[in-house]
């Protein structure tokens, strides 16, 4: 039997998930989604995938608490997505069907998102802002996390100068 009905009240917010963009693969019969709710002091993304088939439901995380845009590659062992887990989000690849590893896409200035799988699997497009003097070839150099990081503290402190903003 329900309980008296009152009316809504702020803290019914935190109660409430919200599920956000699926991505489904048939191959592999999986479902990556994102679930969001509210916290106290912030606002919580968090990426699942649900295998089809056994009805099993996993988290994916790079330990960040904003973690979206998944997108299954097209055979469904890889699991591409955007995490804050390093500052500003950046692309993730998880690889679902082997050992469960985890490494980091991208390591840009000012984050990347909304990674695309290519229709056979081999390639990652994303979105990252590129300014006027950006080396559009860092992104292809871009494979070991400690190399990039050297990369960026040094264009860090280097003046960006924009000619035509409007």
């Amino acid at each position: 039997m329900a309980g008296p009905k009152r009316l809504p009240r702020l803290e019914d917010h935190y109660l409430i998930e919200y599920v956000a963009t699926p991505d489904y693969c048939p191959a592999a019969g999986l479902v990556a989604y994102v679930v969001a709710r509210a916290e106290r002091e912030r606002y919580v993304q968090q990426v699942m995938v649900l295998d089809l088939a056994s009805g099993e439901k996993r988290r994916i995380t790079a330990g960040g608490d904003v973690e979206n845009s998944p997108r299954l590659s097209p055979d469904g062992r890889y699991l591409a997505f955007c995490s804050n887990a390093t500052g500003d989000p950046q692309v993730w690849v998880a690889d679902l069907a082997g050992d469960g590893g985890l490494r980091r896409l991208t390591s840009l200035r000012y984050g990347a998102s909304h990674p695309v799988w290519s229709p056979r699997g081999d390639r990652i497009a994303f979105l990252g802002p590129v300014f006027e003097g950006d080396d559009p070839e860092l992104v292809h150099q871009m494979r070991d996390p400690e190399q990039v990081a050297a990369l960026e503290r040094q264009r860090r402190d280097q003046p960006v100068v924009i000619e035509d903003y409007g």
